[in-house]
């Protein structure tokens, strides 16, 4: 009975993503962005192309898992890996002489929309201080 009581409060707390076989954790309460309805199983979700699926911060909720995120926007001085789909990580990464700020990968959410925010590539200017510092300098 004991062994019964605990399943029941683990698995009441931690829904299970039997398609991808990992804990899914459940719905926010102030996710930080619109959430797609709630379900525990495929029946629940209107749409021949919408199943029933761990979406993080959201928890289990209806998408179509075959969407796509639109293009992340012009990155000035780097590059964007290729990703599109949902679920995949694009990865930033800046030119020699640059600095990124604001995080380096960012996550294709069911909304449609990038995880987080739009990374920027700054110029390194340290590089010109030292310079400046070595010609100032008496040999």
């Amino acid at each position: 009975m004991l062994k019964m009581l605990l399943l029941f409060l683990i698995g009441a707390a931690v829904s299970i993503d039997l398609i991808a076989g990992q804990a899914c954790q459940p719905r926010s309460a102030n996710p930080g962005r619109a959430c797609k309805k709630a379900c525990t199983h495929d029946a629940q979700c209107r749409g021949r192309l919408k199943t029933c699926q761990c979406d993080n911060v959201c928890g289990m909720s209806c998408f179509n898992p075959n969407l796509a995120c639109n293009d992340p926007g012009p990155f000035p001085n780097g590059q964007i890996s290729p990703e599109r789909g949902y679920g995949q990580v694009i990865r930033y990464t800046c030119n020699v002489g640059y600095n990124l700020r604001f995080g380096n990968n960012r996550t294709c959410q069911s909304n449609k929309q990038w995880s987080g925010v739009q990374p920027r590539c700054d110029r390194e200017y340290w590089h010109f201080f030292i310079i400046l510092f070595y010609m100032g300098e008496d040999l």
